[in-house]
């Protein structure tokens, strides 16, 4: 409960709270209203209550004994699933404890065990809504997440390795990756030599992966549960959302286009993701509705999804056009990097005066300024040998 409690918005809270509040009114007064029989007197309540916590306590040690002993943990609440077997124990020990203290001797319910289990009621009631309430966004995150992607990747290449970051979603196993992502792009059963792989694998952004991503080495093949998955550093993707206000931002390691609330991890191996494992040209992988539901409404981050798959493609026309209709729609990025696409695409089509009123966007924040200028100087894509006056534009505006 504490864990949750500060989690939710207001009306949340307050549904919560009054859920909780029925459940434990009717907890409290059930026994009178079922006319429940009360305690006739005639058992020993002390040492029934001694039994049941020295029950229960053997079955929350036995639960517990095989996770200890292979290596694992009840850590809240990252590891608190290794609990759900020693729950049963738990309840006995918090009956025993009931039964063998709640009252000082025999006869009707104390107070302590008519209050004590409305109020556990009562907490349970709004954990369980409040955790309802947190997967149930954490889902809504992650849908949009891959809508975004497949606005933005008509295909990935197979045996592409991706690393991703969820906005307010941590992601603790690398299947919160490649499970949506294979959903998306490669639905049907993938074999190779009689072996059942994931087209799409994953990699956690830990400090080990950032240094092999970095070193772009190929590790052993994965296998989990069944199914291989190929480990090539060197084959890596790079997915970000930074922030919830944020769109998902599919790195090119030749530009990398950071933002300025980007994690240090991801900004560590951005400059290593290889967008050419993106399809541009392929047909276009659209989420089964059934498991992503209906596609988002076509906002910002649907925009600036288009213009970055136009910039990959080269179709910079398309990409200032998009740009011009986000624009007139009064559509705005939160994020400011999100501006990049359309500020080159303005600039190469000889659109100046349109690239100029994004200018001070990028160049109000000294980060953004500076990454651009570095990128636009590097030209590493290639893109100034193809627009050398829109290319000679940039670099005045963001390094002088």
């Amino acid at each position: 409960f504490s864990q949750i409690a500060g989690e939710l918005r207001l009306r949340d809270s307050l549904l919560a709270i009054l859920l909780g509040l029925t459940a434990g009114a009717i907890t409290w007064f059930a026994p009178g209203r079922l006319n429940l029989p009360e305690p006739s007197g005639e058992t020993d309540d002390h040492a029934d209550g001694l039994n049941m916590l020295w029950a229960g306590s053997l079955g929350v040690l036995a639960a517990l004994a095989p996770v200890i002993l292979g290596s694992r943990h009840v850590i809240f609440p990252i590891f608190s699933r290794f609990t759900l077997p020693a729950s049963a124990g738990g309840i006995l020990v918090l009956g025993g404890l009931l039964l063998a203290f709640g009252r000082p001797g025999q006869g009707r319910r104390s107070a302590v065990q008519r209050w004590a289990p409305a109020a556990l009621a009562g907490l349970a009631v709004m954990t369980h809504f409040g955790y309802a309430v947190y997967f149930a966004s954490g889902w809504e995150t992650i849908r949009n997440f891959w809508w975004q992607v497949s606005w933005r990747a008509p295909q990935i290449e197979p045996e592409t390795v991706l690393a991703a970051e969820y906005p307010g979603a941590g992601i603790l196993e690398d299947y919160y990756i490649w499970g949506p992502a294979n959903l998306i792009y490669y639905p049907e059963r993938y074999t190779v030599d009689s072996t059942d792989r994931t087209p799409l694998a994953a990699v956690l952004l830990t400090t080990d992966s950032v240094q092999n991503i970095r070193l772009g080495r190929a590790l052993s093949d994965r296998e989990r549960r069944g199914l291989t998955s190929t480990q090539d550093l060197g084959r890596v993707l790079l997915l970000s959302r930074p922030t919830d206000s944020s769109c998902v931002h599919l790195f090119d390691g030749r530009f990398p286009e950071l933002s300025e609330q980007e994690s240090y991890k991801m900004a560590l191996a951005a400059p290593f993701s290889d967008a050419g494992l993106v399809q541009v040209d392929a047909p276009a992988h659209t989420p089964p509705a059934e498991l992503f539901g209906v596609e988002p409404a076509h906002t910002w981050c649907y925009y600036y999804q288009k213009a970055s798959l136009a910039r990959q493609r080269g179709d910079w026309a398309e990409a200032a056009r998009l740009g011009d209709e986000a624009q007139a729609k009064n559509e705005r990025p939160s994020d400011r990097v999100e501006w990049m696409p359309f500020i080159q695409a303005y600039a190469y089509m000889g659109r100046y005066d349109d690239a100029g009123r994004i200018a001070p966007i990028i160049k109000d924040s000294p980060f953004l300024k500076s990454q651009a200028c570095s990128i636009f100087t590097a030209d590493q894509a290639g893109f100034g040998k193809q627009f050398p006056d829109g290319q000679q534009y940039l670099k005045e505006t963001y390094c002088n």
